[in-house]
């Protein structure tokens, strides 16, 4: 008989101290997004995704911006951001190519878009994530792109970059998720 009255104990007291460590931590998160939301972060860039940067020819920013692409690899140093990883472990067939703007510290990512159709919202937002958490340290942006539509973002990632740790935000396109 006592060792169930010490496990019941034992039980009640953890139930009880997760009621009120979960408690707490809503009133936390709510804190916290009280305090994002009264930073502002950047909208992403309106420019249009760039495709005849990919096919070879000069970017649309010429000549004013420096750009490399997934096919530009340096034999002396690792090129930043280094996708080339990470867009493997994630699938390289549904991110085929990409952009990076380091001037304006901001990557454009082509997607399959009948890979991106295929995918549910949790596996979109994985992808999106998991490729931002490789270029906010490096202190880049993020836009995902269907290249059959250029003119409008899938998703973006944007990051308030002068905020410590950087404030940031996940916007996926009405109407096309």
């Amino acid at each position: 008989m006592a060792p169930v009255c010490v496990g019941l104990r034992f039980f009640l007291s953890g139930l009880i101290s997760g009621l009120i460590s979960g408690a707490l931590g809503a009133a936390i998160v709510g804190a916290s997004a009280a305090v994002a939301g009264a930073i502002e972060v950047p909208a992403p860039s309106d420019r249009p995704f760039d495709i005849g940067a990919l096919e070879g020819g000069s970017p649309d920013c010429a000549p004013d911006c420096r750009i490399f692409t997934d096919d530009d690899i340096s034999q002396r140093v690792l090129s930043e951001p280094s996708l080339w990883w990470s867009v493997r472990e994630m699938g390289a067939r549904l991110v085929p190519s990409w952009i990076v703007y380091p001037d304006e510290g901001r990557v454009d990512l082509a997607i399959d878009p009948q890979r991106w159709n295929w995918m549910d919202y949790f596996d979109r937002y994985t992808l999106v994530t998991e490729l931002a958490h490789v270029l906010r340290p490096r202190g880049y942006n993020l836009r995902v792109f269907d290249p059959q539509q250029p003119e409008r973002p899938v998703a973006s990632y944007t990051c308030n970059f002068d905020t410590v740790p950087p404030t940031c935000r996940l916007r996926f396109a009405e109407g096309r998720n």
